[in-house]
């Protein structure tokens, strides 16, 4: 075995593999960012802290609404530059809990541990102020004290808002990549034994690994992107299933055929989910071990 030649291999695959995962990135993104997803699992956290009939005076609260990202207003807005003001989707820890106590007007002057236990009893009933109780019953009984220590309740309760958004792009990105997988059809397994038999196949792979190491990962710019897919992968697709069945008809390998193809999709998609910025790294490491070779060989 050529050990140059493995290493060829495994470029043309990571290539195929980076380049489906830009384009499931892009599309994930698109999407989630007009489903405002990042900005309603921070709602969701936010009514943990000033209750649900209370979260739209708290998102208008000075410091919360100069968080809100713009957005075009329609999927056309792109034309008129009509623009609006989305969900919060990013707040820092003490920028939260400031716009929360002066929402509610706590702290605002002097008052005794037993003046905001009371004060506490005419807000929402949330996690905030439940939380708020036990720290005074703890022996915390100033504003100030209360302030610094709900700071820290609330990093967690951001990092938990951090982390139920990454679970919920993992999922879009999952889904995505055995869709862009099925319309594609690029079975890695038949990918990799094509790249073998191929020198000028592996030679384009790596021109374009070598070409998107360059430029630091690729813009994310959808057309040439889906033309180095096509380059890949055009005689390996849905596109040649109707050549390829005659001949395994002919030979009598249905069965071996589906089950080999199913394993081939299978891996595809389970490589691609892995992210586009997976693949950019391995595809560093791959084409540096490729020019150490050549090297050597030279």
């Amino acid at each position: 075995m050529s050990f140059p030649t493995i290493i060829e291999v495994a470029i043309g695959l990571a290539v195929a593999y980076y380049v489906l995962g830009m384009i499931v990135s892009f599309i994930c993104g698109r999407i989630l960012e007009t489903l405002e997803t990042r900005g309603k699992t921070l709602e969701e956290a936010l009514i943990k802290v000033v209750g649900k009939r209370q979260l739209g005076d708290f998102i208008a609260m000075p410091q919360i609404d100069t968080q809100r990202p713009m957005r075009y207003k329609h999927w056309y807005g792109i034309f008129g530059a009509r623009m609006r003001a989305a969900r919060p989707d990013k707040i820092a820890a003490k920028t939260l809990v400031e716009a929360a106590f002066d929402l509610f007007e706590m702290g605002s002057k002097e008052i005794s541990a037993a003046g905001l236990k009371t004060q506490l009893e005419t807000l929402p009933e949330t996690a905030w102020t439940t939380n708020l109780k036990k720290l005074i019953d703890k022996g915390i009984g100033d504003a100030e004290g209360l302030r610094s220590r709900t700071e820290e309740w609330v990093e967690g309760l951001l990092d938990q808002v951090a982390d139920t958004y990454k679970a919920k792009a993992r999922s879009f990105v999952i889904l995505f990549s055995i869709l862009i997988t099925l319309i594609t059809g690029l079975d890695s397994l038949e990918f990799a034994a094509d790249l073998w038999s191929s020198p000028e196949r592996r030679t384009i792979a790596v021109a374009k690994a070598e070409a998107y190491v360059a430029e630091n990962g690729a813009a994310a710019d959808i057309d040439p992107l889906l033309n180095d897919i096509e380059d890949l992968t055009f005689n390996l697709g849905w596109w040649a299933l109707p050549e390829r069945l005659s001949v395994v008809r002919a030979e009598g390998q249905i069965a071996r055929f589906v089950l080999l193809k199913i394993a081939g999709l299978g891996i595809t998609a389970a490589a691609v989910s892995q992210g586009s910025s997976f693949w950019y790294d391995v595809l560093k490491k791959l084409t540096s071990s490729s020019s150490s070779q050549a090297s050597k060989g030279g």
